[in-house]
């Protein structure tokens, strides 16, 4: 083995030389250009093949964004490229910043492909395919969005297309394109049948408001008489409606499909979608046995559905204005037919109404009587009565009321196991105040003298000093 040779005196230091290697081989662009035109007339998720100068960079899963500088355009890729990586196999998969697609919409051949990604979750994406707007009785459709991200159980979604719109409530969202959702009937909606079509607008909305009506979602069929409950198309007294969240037990409310109609008051309110009624039998409501048609279960739009909507209590079946005829006005009718009963002017010293022919034959039979004085002259001890079968049941404290007072006297007389029993009498002045009965308000008559009600104003003076206004019964069995 050779010795290190020594140097003397010391070797001078050495220099290395640097010699370079083999020059490399160029590194792969992380983009492309499209050798092809692409359409982006299709829905989302459609499988696409893209033809590109070299997409050996493309990797399977990767978001690729194409744009021509006018048109743009997101895929997801599904496969891999292979050899000679000209052809990237991908699914359309639009971004609500890319242009909407449609017939003749393209992305032109030399379009830059770089790698991409999808939009945060907007508050708003774009409908897929057109959708025809449901009615009842299947409200509920599933329809495809550019994407589905931004949208969550429970929302409420307005569709637009700048013509048509309607509003929806989000059931549930399944993948990332589809919404399973349930017409909601916004004010002024596009009717049920017409066609949002695709583009249109997908946005969070909020819900209307409960509107003061709703509408019949099933026949409703008249009862045989007044008191009694209206009649579903199952048999029930179950009125099917599309909301009842707008009633309250006791409110009248008016129903009509524009043929047939009906005066009812809520009695009971079973479910949310459901009320039951009892018929008024009121000036201008159809007949007995008479079918009000609900037009949303078999219409195209719920707006020819049968309407139930809120209304003041309604006036009596004829004109009821009278006046003593001893102040020289025309002489009122004596025989007025008010529901069940029948009733007649007894304008006499004691002037009052004598109502005949309401019988109350069952327990919990009524009769509902409202009447109203107006005073033509000031003075005098005025006092209302109500007799029943000849008895006084009711017998208001004095009223000292001026000249011009209008007067009100309610109640309603009831058949109790017992006999009939007055309920809830009561008089009122429109100076204020209320007259309570210095009797027995339930106290009860005999039930074996003739049914007769009779409300009296006693006075100390002429008869001509007051008028009776108005007045109303009805009989209602129970």
């Amino acid at each position: 083995m050779s010795q290190p040779v020594e140097c003397f005196p010391a070797c001078p230091p050495s220099t290395p030389v640097q010699v370079p290697g083999p020059t490399g081989v160029n590194g792969i662009n992380a983009f492309s250009t499209t050798t092809s035109p692409i359409s982006l007339n299709m829905p989302a998720g459609t499988p696409v093949n893209i033809t590109v100068v070299n997409g050996q960079w493309v990797a399977l899963g990767e978001v690729l964004f194409i744009s021509d500088q006018t048109n743009i355009g997101h895929f997801l890729v599904i496969a891999a490229p292979q050899f000679p990586y000209t052809t990237i196999q991908a699914a359309y998969y639009p971004q609500t910043t890319d242009t909407i697609g449609g017939v003749g919409v393209n992305i032109a051949a030399g379009a830059v492909v770089t790698p991409g990604a999808y939009n945060g979750a907007d508050g708003y994406t774009f409908l897929s395919g057109p959708l025809t707007i449901p009615g009842l009785p299947s409200p509920t459709v599933v329809f495809s969005v550019y994407s589905n991200r931004g949208i969550g159980k429970g929302m409420v979604l307005l569709l637009t297309d700048g013509t048509n719109f309607a509003h929806f409530l989000v059931n549930a969202v399944t993948g990332t394109q589809t919404v399973n959702a349930t017409l909601v009937y916004g004010y002024n909606d596009t009717p049920s049948g017409n066609t949002i079509n695709a583009g249109a607008l997908v946005g969070p909305s909020g819900e209307d408001g409960f509107s003061s009506f709703t509408f019949l979602t099933g026949n409703l069929k008249l009862p045989s008489s007044a008191g009694k409950l209206a009649i579903a198309a199952d048999t029930t007294n179950n009125i099917p409606v599309f909301s009842s969240v707008m009633f309250a037990i006791g409110q009248p409310v008016f129903v009509s499909d524009g043929t047939n109609k009906g005066n009812f008051t809520v009695f009971a309110i079973p479910t949310s979608t459901s009320i039951q009624l009892t018929w008024l039998d009121s000036a201008g409501d159809s007949v007995a046995g008479d079918t009000i048609i609900s037009g949303g279960i078999s219409s195209s739009s719920v707006t020819n559905a049968a309407k139930v909507v809120p209304m003041g209590n309604p006036a009596p079946s004829a004109a009821a204005i009278w006046s003593d005829p001893s102040g020289g006005e025309a002489s009122p009718p004596l025989g007025y037919v008010v529901t069940g009963v029948t009733a007649s002017a007894n304008m006499g010293q004691s002037g009052g109404y004598t109502i005949s022919g309401g019988t109350l034959q069952n327990v919990g039979d009524s009769i509902e009587f409202e009447a109203w004085f107006k005073f033509l002259a000031t003075g005098g001890t005025k006092t209302i009565v109500v007799n029943w079968a000849g008895n006084a049941i009711f017998t208001s404290a004095a009223l000292g009321s001026a000249n011009g007072t209008i007067l009100k006297v309610s109640g309603r007389i009831v058949m109790t196991a017992t006999g009939p029993n007055l309920q809830n009498c009561l008089v009122t002045s429109t100076l204020g105040g209320s007259y309570p009965t210095s009797s027995n308000a339930g106290a009860s008559a005999d039930p074996s003298l003739p049914q007769q009600i009779q409300i009296l104003l006693t006075q100390t003076y002429l008869t001509d000093s007051l008028v009776l206004l108005y007045f109303m019964a009805k009989l209602l069995p129970g």
